[in-house]
Parts: structure tokens; C-alpha cells; sequence
């Protein structure tokens, strides 16, 4: 599988995760995922992250897809440590 071909692969599965409710957000190096509250929602969530497969080694690009879109909370260090 070439670069832009995964690269498609994980915006066609943040955009999903989106609009199945998720509201997905770049943060830090990493990315958090809120799943739906509704139960078919988080039933359909559940089925497309089994589907995708394996996201442990593309924590990076699920990243910098989220921050492509502007979905980032950003983390500032504590002024008091």
C-alpha cells in the first residue's frame, strides 16, 4: 500500500468516525476518540474500527490527518511546575 493510499484511507476513516458522531481530536502526538452515545450509533463506530483493522502503528498519521482538518486540543504546559 503506497503513502497516499493510506493517507486516504485514514481521512475516509476520520470523516466517517465524524459522521457517525464521533468527535475525534488530535492531541499532542496522539489523538482521542468520544464515541456516540447512541447505541446504534456506537454499534456502527465499533464495526468500522473492527473493519479498518489495526490503528496502534498510525497513531502518527491519524494525527496529522486530524490536525490537517483543525480537530487539535491543544496541550500548554503547566505555568506552575
Amino acid at each position: 500500500m503506497t503513502d497516499i493510499t493510506l493517507s486516504k484511507k485514514i481521512e475516509r476513516l476520520v470523516d466517517t468516525l465524524i459522521c457517525a458522531g464521533c468527535n475525534i481530536q488530535a492531541v499532542g502526538s496522539r489523538y482521542c476518540l468520544d464515541e456516540p452515545e447512541d447505541e446504534l450509533r456506537l454499534e456502527a463506530v465499533h464495526a468500522l474500527l473492527s473493519a479498518f483493522g489495526p490503528r496502534d502503528h498510525l497513531v502518527a498519521e491519524i494525527s496529522d490527518c486530524l490536525r490537517r482538518m483543525g480537530r487539535v486540543v491543544e496541550i500548554r504546559p503547566d505555568p506552575e511546575q
